[in-house]
């Protein structure tokens, strides 16, 4: 028997429910993970959803829904929603509707450099769905099945980027852990310690990130991992990045660029005594004392003091190039590993979409 299909404006059927505001500094708890637009960022002792699909509103990433298992509180930067009438669509399958329109809502979405949603249009976004509650129920169960197996897989793919996370962190540790900056008769000389103010010249972009336009000719670097483009480049050189807040990654980079206001960039200023990959490298190292020196509620950020003032070990240009070249050599290998990881993810990603579509593009039946 061939199903039957509802269609419709998504608020004919559901409500829309905002999050709640809450900040770290004044409501910090330590039950329940707190989620918006993206993972999980800190904790409360309340909750106020419960098993439910949450969609971003802000700052929106490509997977702008996500499944949220358990008890759980959601700030104002995020909402679910909820069935007007379980008879006529469950919850549970309005959950992974909601999952098959990811790429839909991300793509209407406003803004170019930040993405954020378009409320109006969301409400009004036309959804498609089977009718009958054991019919529902049936498609459940399957996509239940379908998406515990995938889950699995996922749950494999993780450790193995754990172990590749955990092997680049114990690669650079060992570099720069500045152990040799004392003396020791079995190690040689002693390795000089200087801070980063006193070798670099550090500054940050001015140019606020909405300024980011499509086919740009520059790189443009922000605080996120993506770089957008700009058609404006008032910097050149061997540089180093680092995003002053949300993730704080550090990038490394030759040639002309722009950069985002919130966002810090060094230049060597004597490359015959710092060979700024070395720099790279060792902020790389550094990022994890950077995100403990972070400060804020909602948003972490690092001030310039905490680059200026920190310390690397300083070895002779030689052995700089020297260690350049090993963690060149490491770097090939775990991006490899990495990118292996990333295209994993990318497929588990489109065999859920796959199998969402396959049951919530059915519109030739639509009533």
């Amino acid at each position: 028997m061939k199903l039957k299909f509802a269609s419709g404006a998504l608020e004919k059927f559901c409500n829309v429910e905002y999050g709640t505001r809450v900040v770290r500094k004044n409501d910090a708890g330590t039950i329940y993970p707190v989620y918006g637009g993206g993972g999980a960022t800190f904790y409360l002792d309340t909750y106020n959803r419960e098993d439910r699909v949450v969609v971003a509103r802000f700052a929106m990433s490509e997977q702008c829904t996500r499944r949220v298992a358990g008890k759980f509180a959601l700030n104002d930067s995020g909402l679910t929603l909820s069935t007007k009438d379980s008879l006529v669509l469950r919850q549970d399958l309005l959950d992974y509707l909601i999952l098959s329109l990811n790429d839909d809502i991300y793509d209407s979405a406003r803004g170019t450099a930040q993405k954020n949603l378009d409320v109006p249009g969301f409400r009004n976004m036309m959804i498609y769905f089977p009718l009958g509650e054991s019919e529902q129920k049936t498609i459940v169960e399957k996509l239940d099945a379908a998406f515990a197996e995938i889950d699995k897989l996922e749950a494999n793919l993780e450790t193995k980027s754990r172990y590749t996370n955990e092997l680049l962190n114990s690669i650079l540790g060992s570099t720069f852990s500045g152990d040799n900056a004392d003396p020791n008769p079995h190690q040689g000389p002693a390795v000089k310690m200087v801070e980063l103010g006193d070798i670099a010249s550090i500054q940050t972009g001015k140019i606020d990130v909405n300024k980011a336009v499509p086919g740009g000719k520059y790189p443009f670097f922000t605080c996120s991992k993506d770089t957008y483009k700009i058609d404006e480049a008032p910097f050149e050189g061997k540089v180093i990045l680092v995003a002053g807040n949300g993730d704080l990654n550090v990038k490394y980079y030759e040639g002309k660029f722009n950069a985002y206001q919130r966002t810090y960039f060094l230049f060597v200023n004597n490359e015959e005594i710092v060979f700024p990959k070395y720099l790279y490298y060792f902020l790389e190292s550094y990022v994890g004392q950077l995100r403990a020196e972070s400060i804020g509620s909602t948003i972490k950020y690092i001030k310039m003091g905490n680059l200026t003032d920190a310390e690397m070990p300083l070895p002779s240009l030689p052995e700089q190039k020297a260690i350049v070249e090993k963690l060149d050599t490491a770097f090939a290998e775990i991006d490899k590993l990495r990118e292996w990881t990333k295209q994993a993810k990318q497929s588990f990603s489109a065999l859920r979409q796959s199998i969402l579509s396959s049951v919530f593009t059915e519109k030739s039946d639509a009533a």
